[in-house]
């Protein structure tokens, strides 16, 4: 009997990203489209993103796996990226 790799007891991460309000919806979307474009080249797989705006803060929660989780990659995993 196969034993569960670590893909598939949680392969699901989760990075919770907030930023000023004051720094405008633009500049916090453009720094979005570049830490998307960051995960990817560090091999992760971004599966959905959720925006939201607050009285003082935009709240980014992004929800990724890594392709080195991925059972035929062993249970190596990928840094998280700094908060």
């Amino acid at each position: 009997m196969l034993k569960p790799s670590n893909a598939d007891v949680n392969p699901l991460k989760v990075l919770v990203k907030e930023f000023d309000n004051s720094l405008g919806e633009a500049t916090v979307q453009s720094g979005l489209n570049l830490l998307m474009h960051e995960m990817k080249q560090k091999n992760f797989v971004v599966l959905d993103v959720d925006l939201k705006r607050e009285k003082k803060k935009y709240t980014c929660i992004i929800k990724y796996e890594s392709l080195m989780n991925m059972p035929f990659a062993g249970a190596f995993t990928p840094a998280a990226f700094p908060q």
